[in-house]
């Protein structure tokens, strides 16, 4: 999705199954740096410009199967639910399973855990993936 639609992935992350548009392909994000809505008066709006992103046939035949049966919530989640001493927001958390919104730092270790090589295959012994 990240690579079809180039998006942030923080982008995708804030998105809610309720804001996809299967049908169209396409879903609106706040974009980094979205200007509020100003009023005639220019008074100062708690929404934001949102930006319509699009995505190609192979989101289009991954997405039903990351959605399931769920019907709102969060479109990806964690694995497990969140602990008790976590305070989430509603909107951060799924109705239908409890499941909490993927973070950021989690998204990254999960694409690195996906795409880790063995380095000591291609460096040697004592290789370190962070170098």
């Amino acid at each position: 999705m990240l690579y079809e639609t180039c998006a942030r992935a923080e982008e995708l992350l804030q998105v809610n199954i309720e804001d996809l548009d299967l049908a169209a392909r396409s879903c609106a994000v706040k974009s980094k740096g979205a200007k509020p809505r100003t009023r005639r008066r220019g008074a100062g709006h708690a929404e934001h410009v949102l930006e319509t992103v699009y995505w190609d046939a192979g989101t289009a035949r991954l997405l039903p199967r990351l959605i399931k049966d769920r019907t709102c919530g969060p479109l990806f989640v964690t694995h497990r639910r969140p602990g008790p001493g976590k305070y989430l927001a509603d909107r951060d958390v799924c109705p239908d399973t409890g499941l909490a919104r993927l973070s950021y730092d989690q998204a990254r270790d999960l694409l690195d855990a996906a795409t880790a090589r063995d380095l000591t295959s291609l460096i040697g012994p004592g290789a370190d993936r962070r170098r």
